[in-house]
Parts: C-alpha cells; structure tokens; sequence
C-alpha cells in the first residue's frame, strides 16, 4: 500500500496501473484504520495491530482506529 498526503489534507491510497488514487480518506487516523481493518481481516493479532496504532496516532484516536470499518 502506498500512501500519499494531498494538499487539501486528505491521503489517497494509490493506484500505480491507473494512475489515478485507489481510495481517499478525508484524514491520516482514517487511513490507519483502513491499514488496521487490513490487518484486522488478515486474522493480525490484536495486540500488534495495537502497537501500529500506538507508534502512528496520538493517543486519543487509538481507540476508534482498532475498530474495524465496515466493508
């Protein structure tokens, strides 16, 4: 997954063969929680996809971004 930051603040996942963004998130905590369901539905254990979640987001969005999204 290659993730890059937009000038509007957004992050876009991107699509190399289309040239063109894969997915957009309106924030960086919404694509870690993104990375985290991918891990999630990988059967990761809870406590890694935990610590990803630690080094990446402040504290007070932990929480909501181990959530898994709805797919």
């Amino acid at each position: 997954m290659t993730v890059l930051s937009s000038a509007d603040g957004s992050f876009l996942e991107w699509d190399a063969e289309e040239n063109e963004p894969w997915t957009i998130w309106p924030d960086f905590a919404d694509a870690v929680r993104s990375l985290l369901t991918d891990l999630w539905e990988d059967e990761a254990d809870d406590a890694a996809r935990a610590e990803i979640a630690r080094l990446l987001l402040p504290a007070g969005l932990i929480a909501a971004a181990l959530v898994p999204e709805e797919r």
